[in-house]
C-alpha cells in the first residue's frame, strides 16, 4: 500500500476520535491506519477495540513518547508513513495528493494550525512547490524549525536506514530525527494543506516548552 497512518496515543480518547475520524476520512483508499495505545488509562484501549479497518496495538507497559512513536512506525507497512499526532487532524485529500507526488524520500507540506476545538485554522509556514537536494532543506530547518513531524511523509525505507527517533532525549527527539533526515534526504516542499496541527494548553509541546527538558534537549 501506498501510506500508513501511524497514530501513537496516550490519554487522549476524546481527542483521538477527532484524529481517527479524519484519518478515515480519505478519498482514495490506498492506505492503512495504525494506531498504538502506550497503556493509556482513560478508557482509550476501550474506543479503539470497537473500531473495525484499523489495526490497533497496547503497549503491556508505558513506553514514553520516542519509542512508543518508534513503535507504531516499525508495525507499519506502507511505502510513505505520517506520524500523526492524537490531537491534529488529517484533510480528506492527505493519501491522494501522496499518491500524485510520489518519489522524494520526503514530503513535506505547510503547517496550519487550529486552536483547541480544531476551530480558526491559521497558517503557519508554507512554502512554493520545491524538489531539493540535502542539505537544501536542512539549512533552512535547522535555522527556523518551520514544520513538525505532521507536516512529514517519509518513505519506510529512510526511517529503516537512518533510524526513527532518539529515545534518550527528554524531549524534542522528533525534531532531531527530522534534522538527521535532511542532511541525507531528497525532499518535496508542497504548499498544500494535509494535516491540522492542534495548539492548545494540553499539547506536549506546551507542557514542555519553558522546562529544564526542553532546554537540555535543545542544547543537545
Amino acid at each position: 500500500m501506498l501510506l500508513s497512518i501511524v497514530v501513537p496515543t496516550l490519554n487522549r480518547v476524546s481527542l483521538l476520535r477527532q484524529t481517527i475520524d479524519s484519518a478515515l476520512a480519505q478519498d482514495c483508499d490506498d492506505f492503512e491506519l495504525v494506531v498504538v495505545d502506550d497503556a493509556s488509562e482513560d478508557g482509550t484501549w476501550d474506543y479503539l477495540q470497537t473500531l473495525s479497518g484499523v489495526r490497533t496495538y497496547r503497549n503491556p507497559t508505558r513506553l514514553g513518547l520516542a519509542a512508543n512513536w518508534n513503535r507504531a512506525v516499525s508495525l507499519s507497512r506502507g511505502q510513505y508513513v505520517l506520524i500523526l499526532q492524537d490531537d491534529d487532524l488529517a484533510e480528506s485529500d492527505l493519501v491522494s495528493t501522496l499518491a500524485a507526488n510520489a518519489g522524494p524520500d520526503l514530503v513535506c507540506f505547510a503547517m496550519c494550525l487550529i486552536d483547541a476545538d480544531g476551530g480558526n485554522p491559521e497558517m503557519s509556514w508554507q512554502s512554493e512547490r520545491r524538489l531539493l537536494e540535502p542539505p537544501a532543506l536542512f539549512l533552512e530547518y535547522a535555522a527556523s524549525v518551520p514544520f513538525a513531524a505532521t507536516q512529514l511523509l517519509f518513505q519506510r525505507v529512510v526511517f529503516d536506514r537512518l533510524g526513527g527517533m532518539d529515545e534518550s532525549f527528554p524531549i524534542g527527539s522528533d525534531a532531531e530525527m527530522i534534522m538527521r533526515w535532511l542532511l541525507s534526504s531528497t525532499a518535496l516542499v508542497l504548499p498544500d494543506v494535509l494535516t491540522k496541527k492542534r495548539q492548545w494548553d494540553g499539547s506536549t509541546s506546551a507542557r514542555v516548552q519553558s522546562t529544564m527538558a526542553m532546554s537540555d534537549s535543545m542544547r543537545a
